[in-house]
């Protein structure tokens, strides 16, 4: 006998696939037994078994046997359910005082094989040393106002997701006292 699982897409998050293959006479077959570790239902003796529910992201992969009186031919095939994606992040501060004031981010995002973009709105004046990198540190020139921080991140499989704080920058007050001039015994200022 002869057997080839067809392809299983990778997921994200809850997965159900619905196994098949393609197998020489089936005639000719005695038995079949397929194998899916990880998934609620663990194997199936039918060729074409019913959807199959995996609960949990990794790495997992399907098997099939067939067996008949001349022997035995086995295949298998891998794929991948990832994690959904969860962004999540928390600046150092969300207040500071110019010239050349630096925030700082911890990114605490959940989820698998993560992209991320960063963005400052508006971005006139301010600096990202990395928007590509999951913390990267924010520079502000010399721009005061309130600016909006925002991560997206994202990869080839799950939905996408956005997180956002605000951030106020202004300048540090500055005091200005006018010259008194020289005086002899009583002045007013």
């Amino acid at each position: 006998p002869s057997v080839k699982i067809n392809p299983i897409a990778d997921a994200c998050g809850n997965a159900v696939i619905i196994p098949s293959a393609i197998f020489s006479d089936t005639n000719r077959i005695d038995s079949v037994v397929w194998s899916f570790p990880g998934a609620n239902t663990l194997g199936s003796n039918v060729f074409n078994p019913n959807a199959i529910s995996y609960d949990s992201s990794g790495n997992y992969c399907v098997s099939v046997s067939v067996y008949n009186r001349c022997g035995v031919a086995t295949d298998s095939f891998c794929f991948k359910i990832l994690e959904p994606l969860g962004a999540v992040a928390k600046l150092d501060t969300t207040f500071g005082c110019l010239p050349d004031f630096t925030v700082g981010v911890v990114d605490l995002s959940t989820g698998d094989s993560i992209s991320y973009q960063w963005q400052v709105e508006p971005m006139s004046g301010i600096q990202i040393n990395n928007p590509m990198m999951a913390s990267p540190q924010f520079i502000f020139d010399d721009a005061e106002g309130w600016y909006l921080i925002k991560l997206s991140i994202f990869n080839d499989l799950c939905s996408g997701s956005t997180w956002e704080d605000s951030i106020q920058v202004i300048h540090a007050p500055e005091v200005m006292v006018d010259s008194i001039p020289d005086f002899c015994e009583e002045a007013f200022i």
